[in-house]
């Protein structure tokens, strides 16, 4: 919290690929030795770390739209916001196919 903190004090834009660079690189990245799955983590930041986040109202994280960043408001309005989601997320709130929701559930992966 701290660096997230310089950077909304020293910066007029958020800093997107240095807040991407560490979170995907540093804070996780560092965990990840797999090339493929540090791509694919900076690939999904790349759904929640931009400009659209800030610019765009409509902006969705997800197709279904369920999963979106609630407008300013009143904490009430984000505890509402957070109590509207799906109790078990769907893997399209990562960008996954819906297959694996599908595959997860049937009888024969478990």
């Amino acid at each position: 919290m701290f660096i997230l903190q310089i950077f909304i004090d020293n910066y007029k834009q958020p800093p997107w690929d240095a807040l991407t660079y560490l979170t995907g690189e540093c804070n996780y990245g560092g965990r990840v030795t797999d090339e493929r799955d540090r791509r694919l983590i900076n690939s999904l930041l790349s759904i929640f770390y931009c400009q659209s986040v800030v610019d765009d109202d409509n902006y969705k994280f997800s197709p279904s739209g369920d999963y979106f960043a609630p407008p300013f408001g009143s904490y009430e309005s984000y505890v509402d916001y957070i109590r509207r989601l799906p109790m078990i997320p769907h893997p399209e709130v990562n960008r996954i196919c819906i297959m694996i929701d599908l595959d997860m559930y049937s009888p024969l992966s478990i």
